[in-house]
């Protein structure tokens, strides 16, 4: 089978912690079509969307992960989107963040 991917993506032009993103869609109709759809940062994937029923707005948690390339993509549908924000905590400093996970410490 032959898999179209639709995509947006956002160029924040310099990397940014993203405390959280917010997606809308349509409010006059097809909500449903962004069931499934990914959001990937710098080609990590972060979140995806699920549907509920009249939804047209996501939130999606990034807990400070920090990038540059924002992208939503969806595989066969139409990808609509009204906007895409991407909250930047200009304050944040992850050398004060209790929560931070050291990737460099062995055995996680």
């Amino acid at each position: 089978a032959v898999v179209s991917t639709q995509s947006t993506g956002v160029d924040l032009e310099k990397e940014e912690y993203i405390s959280y993103i917010e997606i809308m869609g349509r409010a006059d109709c097809c909500g449903d079509r962004l069931e499934g759809a990914v959001i990937t940062l710098d080609n990590r994937t972060i979140g995806a969307l699920t549907y509920e029923d009249g939804q047209t707005m996501w939130t999606i948690d990034a807990n400070y992960v920090q990038g540059r390339y924002l992208r939503v993509s969806l595989d066969n549908e139409y990808l609509t989107l009204c906007e895409v924000r991407a909250m930047v905590d200009y304050n944040y400093n992850p050398a004060t963040d209790p929560n931070l996970v050291d990737n460099t410490v062995e055995n996680l």
